[in-house]
């Protein structure tokens, strides 16, 4: 079985500031970092890290020397990466708070750009039983579901950023939703601070779909149809939030390819969590199955 993850890779450019801006307030940042990251790469040095070996796809423009080395040291095959000398690669602007929230900005540029011809020389590779992660950061989406339900393969989606296209999109493809409390109070029409009835919905909307859901410092929730549960944050000093749901799903895949039960899974991915929040960055502060297992 292999894992596809066609998916984005960013620089993102972390402004530390007091509090995260009000509409129409001006505030001077403090400190500047930048970071390799983006949803899609950050899910792939996740599973890296947590042991599983992966595809990641997409593509990149100029500069994105370190992006792809990110990946390389976190055993990610980067071959089928495209490289668009004459389009910016994709970034990110993070508003970094003093309480480790954040408020974040993207900007596709070549994460934009996946093509049909594209497509079709990447999933060659792929068939039946394999894995296509995605997230709502490229475009292509409808077709690259299309083409996983072609080849026989398992889709989980991490449906972020919210947006206007996703109802449009074929989710009842989908085997794995994995959502914050955000994203599944947008899905289902629900209240984020309802989380059982925002699964309710999602349950009646994807009967056959296994739903993860984050709801950060409240925990995390799973439900398969045949088992709800719900598992508690462990306690950590946050400082910074960015990319733990990252970190959180590929570990939570990483459990489920290895054969965990759901709730072995989840376990795991909330230990890795715990740590990434515990450190600065997206990709840099996911942590290695090593560190993970030592808690």
């Amino acid at each position: 079985m292999k894992v596809l993850n066609f998916g984005s890779m960013n620089m993102d450019y972390v402004y530390r500031v007091e509090h995260i801006t009000e509409p129409g307030e001006t505030q001077k940042s403090s400190d500047l970092t930048v970071y390799n990251g983006g949803k899609g790469l950050n899910q792939s040095v996740a599973l890296g890290r947590a042991g599983v070996f992966v595809y990641h796809a997409g593509n990149v423009g100029p500069h994105a020397e370190s992006l792809l080395q990110e990946l390389a040291e976190a055993n990610v095959d980067t071959t089928l990466v495209r490289r668009l000398p004459d389009e910016p690669t994709g970034h990110t602007v993070i508003l970094l708070d003093d309480a480790g929230e954040n408020a974040i900005t993207v900007c596709g540029g070549a994460n934009q750009l996946i093509t049909s011809e594209q497509i079709a020389n990447t999933f060659q590779y792929f068939g039946e039983g394999d894995v296509l992660l995605l997230q709502n950061e490229t475009n292509a989406l409808k077709d690259l579901m299309a083409a996983a339900v072609n080849h026989g393969m398992r889709v989980v989606f991490n449906p972020s950023p919210i947006d206007d296209d996703l109802l449009s999109l074929p989710l009842d493809t989908v085997d794995t939703f994995v959502v914050n409390e955000v994203e599944a109070a947008a899905l289902s029409g629900g209240s984020p601070d309802e989380p059982e009835d925002m699964l309710n919905s999602l349950r009646e909307m994807f009967p056959t779909a296994r739903v993860v859901m984050t709801t950060g410092v409240a925990g995390s929730w799973y439900d398969d149809g045949n088992e709800r549960f719900h598992q508690e944050a462990l306690p950590v000093d946050v400082v910074d939030t960015t990319g733990a749901g990252d970190t959180f799903l590929g570990y939570y895949l990483a459990g489920r390819l290895e054969g965990m039960a759901p709730r072995g899974a989840m376990a795991l991915a909330g230990r890795a969590a715990a740590l990434a929040v515990g450190r600065p960055g997206a990709a840099p502060s996911i942590p290695t199955r090593a560190q993970v297992d030592a808690t």
